[in-house]
């Protein structure tokens, strides 16, 4: 997004003659959702006049949103206020969800790990199973996420109608309507086949994503960022599960040093497994205002807030 930015302020461009395109996956990664970040920068940057174009092969993007699973997590929770609400995450991201008041569990699903495979699926699903759901509600399209939910043996089972399987899966069904409305509308179509009244439905409290995070992130971020010098502070996190969405360390290092050259404080995140590749990036900048060094997501969510 700042490499668009820079372009149209370089005066290469006749800003009255010129569009940006950017590519959408089509999926609920962030890949999908950096087009709505475009226009946001480009609105604050006065150039709100210029268009942006999804290249995608799905029709994906008539209106953006985030992919945010929160709003439903605190609609279903308004919805059935006595009722203990599981999370089931991928591996590695649990610790983010652990002091969200509306959850009462967070399980792993290490499909990537140490449950992958076909003995893993099967052990999950007999624990799933032996845990007694009333309700099972399923934002995903995979068969192992059909499977799962077919196997937790729930009464009501809700998903949408894309999803593999899914006449066989689920007992409520819903379009997921890509291309027609933003992700968090999407995830709340699932609400809407289960029946939640439209006044939790609309009510726009409920349905911002806010995330709560555990004490233990707040002490981290304040060891990390207190006694920086009073100036502007922007956070640096060069590292990602995936390596395709990575920038290069080369990338991260000039901007970490215009920052400090331009008397703005850097602080340099790493999540799990990242701390080797924020190393290069601060060996290639030559210097760092402060190194995080590994963080779990809730710290460096909390970081990047402060």
């Amino acid at each position: 997004i700042g490499q668009f930015i820079d372009a149209l302020h370089s005066g290469r461009y006749d800003l009255n003659k010129v569009a940006l395109a950017i590519t959408q996956t089509g999926g609920g990664c962030r890949a999908s959702n950096y087009i709505f970040l475009l226009r946001k920068a480009l609105k604050k940057a006065g150039l709100d006049h210029i268009p942006v174009i999804s290249v995608n092969m799905s029709g994906l993007e008539k209106c953006s949103g985030f992919t945010l699973t929160l709003p439903l997590i605190r609609v279903l929770k308004a919805a059935y206020p006595d009722a203990e609400l599981d999370y089931y995450v991928r591996g590695g991201i649990a610790p983010l969800y652990e002091a969200q008041p509306e959850i009462s569990r967070v399980f792993v699903c290490d499909k990537r790990g140490e449950e992958k495979g076909l003995r893993a699926v099967l052990k999950q699903s007999r624990e799933i199973r032996a845990r007694g759901y009333d309700i099972w509600v399923s934002a995903h399209l995979s068969l192992r996420s059909s499977y799962m939910a077919w196997a937790s043996g729930a009464p009501v089972r809700v998903g949408y109608t894309e999803a593999v399987l899914s006449a066989l899966a689920y007992t409520k069904r819903t379009p997921r309507r890509f291309g027609e409305i933003p992700e968090v509308e999407r995830l709340l179509e699932l609400a809407r086949a289960l029946g939640v009244p439209l006044d939790l439905l609309n009510d726009e409290k409920l349905c911002w994503p806010e995330l709560v995070l555990p004490q233990s992130a707040y002490d981290e971020a304040a060891v990390l960022l207190d006694g920086l010098p009073e100036a502007p502070t922007i956070g640096l996190h060069p590292g990602s599960v995936w390596n395709t969405k990575r920038w290069t360390p080369e990338g991260f290092a000039y901007v970490l040093r215009r920052a400090l050259d331009s008397g703005v404080n850097a602080v340099l995140l790493a999540g799990p497994g990242e701390t080797e590749t924020a190393a290069e990036v601060r060996r290639l900048a030559g210097r760092a205002e402060r190194a995080g060094g590994e963080q779990h997501h809730p710290q460096s969510c909390r970081t990047q807030q402060r």
